[in-house]
């Protein structure tokens, strides 16, 4: 069984990337696969979607977008979506238990989207999760060979142009296609999204 446990940037910013995956190998549970990289806006948006009309919603994606984030695929023994959960410890530090990561070095009950990690919360969408920022990834490839670098630098550029096209292509003009004006549904081309600049062309259908 595999989860996703994701290093937000508050993690990096306090230095506290060593200490926390310790804690996840001391637990017994194991980092099969990591890279790490900046999210996109629509990354983000889809691994949060089910907080997208709760109030912090928005605060929460640009916290997460301020910085780079670390990836990892994790795996272990019976139910480690459950293990990991328990280890990572409640949102709120002032209600984390000591012992998890949160209790220990969660410090701001304020701004709770500064919890340092995300795990996965059930095994469903540990799979929705893993398939979203880290694809087909195998996990005996490692981001320090080439090959490792290679493969994380094109699946990333991949991910980001399918997040992107899928964004676009719910995009409609007022009039819709057909109506007034007669303008088309238009979408982003991922050769434009790659370079940075983005241009529109109409969507046959």
């Amino acid at each position: 069984m595999k989860t996703l446990l994701i290093l937000k940037p508050d993690a990096y910013a306090r230095g506290l990337e060593g200490a926390i995956l310790a804690r996840v190998s001391q637990s017994g549970l194991k980092v099969a696969y990591s890279e790490r990289r900046r999210l996109s806006r629509a990354e983000v948006e889809e691994l949060y979607r089910e907080h997208r009309e709760r109030p912090f919603f928005s605060g929460n994606a640009d916290f997460v977008l301020s910085g780079e984030v670390g990836l990892f695929l994790v795996q272990g023994g019976g139910d480690v979506v459950e293990r990991l959960r328990e280890l990572v410890g409640d949102k709120d530090p002032r209600l984390a238990e000591k012992g998890s990561i949160r209790g220990d070095f969660g410090i701001d009950p304020v701004h709770m989207e500064r919890n340092l990690v995300h795990a996965s919360s059930s095994r469903e969408e540990a799979r929705r999760e893993i398939a979203l920022l880290l694809g087909d990834v195998s996990p005996r490839e490692n981001t320090g060979t080439q090959k490792g670098r290679e493969h994380v630098k094109a699946t990333s550029c991949r991910r980001e142009e399918e997040a992107q096209e899928k964004v676009y292509q719910k995009e409609e003009s007022p009039q819709g296609q057909g109506g007034a004006g007669g303008k088309a549904r238009v979408r982003t081309t991922p050769r434009s999204v790659r370079r940075g600049t983005i241009r529109r062309q109409p969507l046959l259908e």
